[in-house]
């Protein structure tokens, strides 16, 4: 029997991308409503923490009641570019109304500009490099540590893989 479940990785990042070293606001100021300046880069690391089925059930055993066997990328990712809004020179802002908010995003279909996912497995009790995912080419392909790529979504994990996790990388890049 197979279990399937599905781990997301969300996150809002651009308010801690900016770069308080750079100045290209008007005379020098510290210009926190100006894109260029949102160029540090972030990392989002998703672990997966285990399994339980049902609420309030206690997790299941990892090696006694299921194995890991496979990671799947079932769909592309939902990547958007962001950019300041009602943000002050000073890096204040008021929101007037509920739908105020500090940054505006808008989705990026360009998947050239789609940061890779990185596949990490832990294997006797040490992380290791597993998979690259990207879509840089336009469509899926993941780059196998062990060398090759394949268009399969479906990685295959090894014999006795104790956990895993993604991470990605995303770096604002302003026109």
């Amino acid at each position: 029997m197979h279990l399937s479940y599905t781990i997301n990785s969300v996150g809002y990042v651009m308010p801690w991308m900016f770069d308080a070293t750079t100045f290209q606001g008007e005379d020098g100021e510290r210009a926190s409503r100006i894109s260029s300046n949102y160029t540090r880069p972030v990392t989002i690391e998703t672990i997966d923490t285990g399994v339980s089925i049902g609420r309030n059930t206690e997790k299941l055993t990892l090696g006694e009641d299921y194995d890991l066997v496979s990671i799947e990328f079932p769909a592309d990712p939902w990547v958007y570019t962001g950019v300041p809004h009602n943000i002050n020179p000073d890096g204040s802002w008021v929101a007037l109304t509920a739908g105020d908010g500090t940054f505006l995003y808008t989705r990026d279909n360009t998947k050239a500009n789609w940061p890779d996912i990185e596949l990490e497995v832990m294997l006797d009790g040490e992380w290791q490099h597993w998979a690259t995912a990207s879509w840089k080419s336009g469509s899926f392909v993941a780059t196998l540590a062990s060398g090759g790529t394949q268009s399969s979504r479906v990685i295959e994990l090894p014999e006795g893989a104790e956990n895993f996790r993604t991470s990605v990388t995303l770096q604002n890049t302003p026109t």
